[in-house]
């Protein structure tokens, strides 16, 4: 369970890196949006904006997955992981 949990914080890291990238594209679109057309331009911020919120509605869906309610719900269950991966190796 704890490699379960591993790759799902991987992919919950990826989806939040992916949207950070976007933000940073997005800015520099903002700041060079004088250089291209004005439909392609707010079609591309359109574009990006989308993007994003689907990477954040999955960082949502799977953080709440991943970590549960409250703290104390992650580490309870993590927890758990952890005896019952110690009580496999003997």
């Amino acid at each position: 369970m704890i490699g379960e949990l591993a790759d799902q914080t991987h992919k919950l890291a990826d989806y939040l890196g992916d949207d950070h990238d976007l933000s940073v594209r997005r800015d520099k679109v903002i700041e060079l949006g004088d250089a291209r057309g004005r439909s392609e331009h707010r079609a591309l911020l359109r574009l990006i904006d989308r993007c994003r919120t689907e990477l954040r509605d999955k960082a949502m869906v799977l953080g709440h997955r991943i970590y549960g309610k409250t703290p104390a719900d992650f580490e309870a269950r993590f927890a758990q992981y952890w005896r019952d991966w110690r009580r496999n190796l003997g």
